[in-house]
């Protein structure tokens, strides 16, 4: 179920030529990789004894950025990753219910404030936890390095 997800997203992303980075900041950085490894953290976070909805953390993690194939404006890309995840949930068949939580989980992601909002779902800070480890750490330090040498000089 998953690998056809991402099938769907990663053919989004190369038909509307957005998977590499936006504004060829990091031209070497590929969206649906980034998808992956946000998809891959998200796994690691979960665990059995953990009380949340593991499928809607990890479908909402395939689909997250899957809005940047119909604009790289980073303001509106949740909203239409939520947009284009409803669309293929409803699809392909998932309960009304299960696909209003993960589209809130999709459009909500960007919205880090919400990580420290009382009320705020543990799907929706793991998705966004899952979102910033693959932006931190080790791998910042590549991407910065890597940014660098491909400068002119």
């Amino acid at each position: 179920m998953y690998d056809k997800m991402f099938e769907f997203v990663s053919e989004h992303l190369k038909n509307s030529d957005v998977e590499a980075s936006e504004n060829g900041y990091l031209p070497f950085r590929k969206r649906s990789e980034h998808i992956k490894r946000v998809f891959t953290w998200a796994k690691r976070l979960l665990n059995d004894d953990c009380n949340v909805n593991q499928e809607a953390v990890l479908i909402s993690a395939i689909f997250h950025d899957v809005g940047y194939a119909l604009s790289t404006d980073t303001t509106n890309h949740a909203k239409n990753s939520a947009a284009i995840c409803e669309k293929y949930l409803k699809d392909h068949g998932f309960a009304n219910e299960f696909i209003d939580f993960v589209v809130f989980l999709v459009k909500n992601h960007s919205n880090k404030q919400l990580m420290t909002a009382k009320g705020t779902p543990l799907e929706l800070i793991l998705l966004m936890e899952a979102d910033l480890l693959d932006e931190t750490g080790a791998l910042s330090i590549v991407w910065d390095c890597m940014m660098e040498g491909a400068q002119e000089i």
